[in-house]
């Protein structure tokens, strides 16, 4: 019995190894949950953008990141260079493809940087049941607490790592032309007020 035990626990920490490698995630690092308020307010640029490539080096990686929307702030650059460190909880853009919603400041050499580290980055994905973009849920968005109106509803996305015949899988997403509205909305770049984003 002892060794059932051993072998399924080791059995699920290789899968969510598998999960976090995945989505550059690390399995053991926490933070403390900051509200997406702050997060709104301390960034200078927020944005949405495509990784198009991404390099290992000796002190963490780069990535190229090519900006497809603005929501807050301004960039002169159509792409921009994000830097990772080593650190277990920064967050690591190392899938080629994705597309995040990026949460940004200017640091003290004019370079763009993680607004709050470790949870500045959110995945995207494409809802087919609403044809819409959406942040999912993953990651460290569940370290990032949702203290403005916004519906957490499901997706189904593609899963990379599950058994043969469950290519599906439901994830908790928000909706992103809603969060659009809400970030443009703290940021003043909006027209609609918070009431009536409420659901």
């Amino acid at each position: 019995m002892m060794k059932y035990r051993i072998g399924l626990s080791n059995a699920i920490l290789r899968c969510c190894s598998i999960v976090c490698a995945i989505y550059g995630v690390d399995a053991f690092a926490t933070l403390a949950r900051r509200p997406l308020s702050s997060l709104i307010g301390e960034s200078d640029l927020i944005c949405t953008g495509q990784l198009r490539n991404a390099s290992l080096t000796n002190s963490g990686g780069v990535a190229a990141i090519g900006i497809t929307s603005i929501y807050k702030g301004s960039s002169q650059d159509a792409e921009i260079l994000l830097r990772w460190t080593n650190e277990p909880e920064d967050q690591r853009l190392n899938k080629a493809g994705s597309e995040w919603l990026l949460f940004l400041r200017k640091d003290k050499n004019g370079s763009y940087v993680a607004t709050q580290y470790g949870r500045s980055y959110l995945l995207l994905s494409f809802d087919m049941d609403t044809e819409e973009s959406v942040v999912l849920m993953l990651d460290r968005m569940g370290e990032i607490e949702l203290d403005l109106p916004l519906k957490i509803g499901k997706t189904r996305t593609l899963c990379e790592v599950c058994r043969p015949g469950e290519r599906w899988v439901e994830v908790p997403s928000v909706s992103l032309p809603e969060l659009a509205r809400v970030i443009k909305t703290r940021a003043g770049t909006g027209r609609q007020s918070i009431r009536e984003l409420r659901f």
